[in-house]
């Protein structure tokens, strides 16, 4: 009798140990792949808010082509909403819409929506400071929710790679100081500081 319990003991201990690697896995899996679902719809978002931001100083740019850029900037607004859902303070506010739109709109997708409104002015132009606040903000959010940092930690001890994740220009220029006059020469423009 208590050789069967044994056994069963160790078929327990066994299945235990299965189903828990199976469940990591499966949970890994599901985070690598919504990360990179975000990522891709941030890539083709922040294609358009670059774009965007870019034409609306080139007073000759189609009005067309601006059109279909802000349409795609709109869809991808829309798609937004299933990674970014409204937020519901139980105060009943837009219960009168439909779904997706009830509540409050998050934070990412807000940024968007005012990017989206700014840029489709006649006189967008007066106002890529604002674009670029908006765009820099929406990239922050993002940047929050997907921790790069703590994500290249992990893949660096998982993967056992090296990602020279701690290095600044002044370590590069420390090490190359004959470069520091090409540095030099594409930071005079007049980049807004935020």
């Amino acid at each position: 009798m208590t050789n069967f319990i044994s056994v069963i003991s160790l078929i327990i201990a066994i299945f235990s140990v299965v189903y828990t690697v199976r469940s990591n896995t499966k949970t890994y899996e599901l985070t690598v792949n919504y990360r990179n679902d975000v990522l891709r719809w941030y890539s083709e978002v922040v294609e358009k808010t670059v774009l965007l931001r870019h034409i609306v100083d080139i007073p000759q740019f189609s009005e067309t082509k601006k059109l279909e850029i802000l349409a795609s900037l709109s869809a991808l607004i829309e798609i937004g909403r299933f990674f970014y859902p409204n937020v519901d303070l139980g105060d009943s506010y837009g219960k009168h819409k439909p779904a997706a739109f009830q509540g409050y709109r998050n934070i990412v997708i807000e940024f968007l929506v005012y990017f989206y409104r700014i840029a489709q002015k006649k006189d967008a132009d007066k106002y890529t400071a604002h674009l670029y606040f908006l765009e820099r903000h929406f990239t922050s959010s993002i940047f929050r929710d997907l921790n790069p940092v703590e994500h290249n930690k992990n893949m660096c001890k998982v993967t056992k790679m090296k990602i020279d994740t701690n290095k600044t220009l002044e370590d590069f220029l420390n090490q190359q100081p004959l470069m520091e006059n090409i540095f030099v020469l594409t930071t005079m423009g007049d980049t807004p500081k935020w």
